[in-house]
C-alpha cells in the first residue's frame, strides 16, 4: 500500500484555454478530512492511489484508484480519507464554451456529485509535479491534450452509464436515415412524442433541435457523395430529396459557406 506521509498540492504554471481554470496533482495524508464546503467551478478529480469518501447531503461515495468524481458548482460536500489518496484534477469554470463541455457536465451530473469509472488513465504518466511546473510549449501542449482526452473519457463513460431509452431509439432512427429530409411532424410520429417533449429531449441530448440534427446528417451525406463519387449535382439532389440542383446548392452553401463544386475540388 502506498505510504501517504507527505501532502502536496501543485497547479499548472502555464495558461489554459476556456473553460479550464487549472489542473492539479495532489496527495492527502492519512486521516484527511475537509469540512462541508462548495465551489463555484466544476471539479473533476481522478483518484490515482488510495481512496476518498465524498460525502454530500444525500450520499456517501467512495472513490478509489482508477475512478473519478465530478463535483458540480454549488454542491455542498465533505471529503474524508482514512488511508490517504492522490489525484489528478481539473477545475472547469461554469461558463458557456464553444464545445459545450460545461453544458454536458451539467447534463450528466444533474447538479449532484457523480462517480465515474476511468478507462484511459494514460495522462497519469506525464501530468505530474514536474510537468505542471514546466512552461515549455511542447509540455504545455502535451498536458492540455492529455487532460482534454481524460475529460472526454470521463464524459463518455458517464454518458454510457446514463444512456436513456430515448437516446438509444433516436440513434437507431438516425442510423437508418436516408438523408432525404425529414419534418418535425414525421419525427414526432416515429417517437410518439409531442413536439415540445421531443424538442426538449433532443436539445438535452444533442444541444440542437431534432430537425437540425437530421439536417446535419443530410449535409454530411452530401459531403460524402461530393468527395467520394462522381455523381453530378442533379443526381445528388434527387438522391437526397431536393427539388433540383439549385435547391441543393442553396442548402449546401448555407451550411458550408462554399459551393458544391468548390467543396468537391477541395476534397478530391
Amino acid at each position: 500500500m502506498r505510504d501517504f506521509e507527505k501532502e502536496k498540492y501543485i497547479v499548472n504554471v502555464f495558461s489554459l484555454p476556456e473553460p479550464f481554470a487549472f489542473f492539479d496533482v495532489l496527495t492527502r495524508k492519512r486521516n484527511y478530512f475537509l469540512p462541508a464546503h462548495s465551489h463555484k467551478e466544476f471539479h473533476v478529480n481522478c483518484v490515482t492511489a488510495g481512496s476518498v469518501d465524498v460525502i454530500s447531503e444525500n450520499s456517501v461515495i467512495t472513490v478509489g484508484a482508477g475512478c473519478a468524481f465530478i463535483m458540480p458548482p454549488g454542491a455542498v460536500h465533505e471529503l474524508r480519507s482514512d488511508q490517504g489518496y492522490s489525484q489528478i484534477g481539473m477545475d472547469i469554470n461554469d461558463v458557456s464554451d464553444s464545445y459545450g463541455i460545461v453544458r454536458k457536465l451539467w447534463d450528466i451530473t444533474e447538479g449532484k456529485v457523480l462517480a465515474v469509472n476511468v478507462t484511459d488513465f494514460s495522462v497519469s504518466e506525464y501530468v505530474r509535479t514536474e510537468t505542471l511546473l514546466d512552461m515549455s510549449p511542447m509540455n504545455t501542449f502535451k498536458c492540455i491534450t492529455g487532460m482534454n482526452s481524460l475529460l472526454l473519457n470521463i464524459i463518455e463513460n458517464a454518458q454510457s452509464e446514463k444512456k436513456s431509452a430515448f437516446f438509444k431509439e433516436f440513434m437507431k432512427i438516425a442510423a437508418s436515415y436516408d438523408g432525404t429530409g425529414i419534418s418535425l411532424d414525421e419525427l414526432c410520429r416515429k417517437f410518439a412524442f409531442s413536439k415540445t417533449h421531443l424538442e426538449r429531449l433532443t436539445s438535452k441530448e444533442f444541444g440542437c433541435s431534432a430537425v437540425e440534427y437530421f439536417e446535419r446528417l443530410r449535409f454530411a451525406k452530401i459531403c460524402s457523395d461530393l468527395a467520394l463519387t462522381d455523381a453530378n449535382l442533379s443526381e445528388i439532389a434527387d438522391k437526397y430529396g431536393f427539388c433540383d440542383s439549385s435547391h441543393l446548392s442553396v442548402f449546401f452553401k448555407k451550411r458550408s459557406g462554399m459551393t458544391c463544386a468548390a467543396y468537391r475540388k477541395l476534397a478530391k
